[in-house]
């Protein structure tokens, strides 16, 4: 694999884990 794919999944893995932590302040909140 190329690095700037690794780079790329990585880049997603973080969105996703920060979309995630949003959501559940978000749950906690209400």
């Amino acid at each position: 694999m190329p690095a700037e794919t690794i780079i790329c999944f990585l880049n997603g893995l973080k969105w996703v884990s920060i979309f995630e932590i949003l959501l559940l302040i978000i749950l906690t909140i209400e």
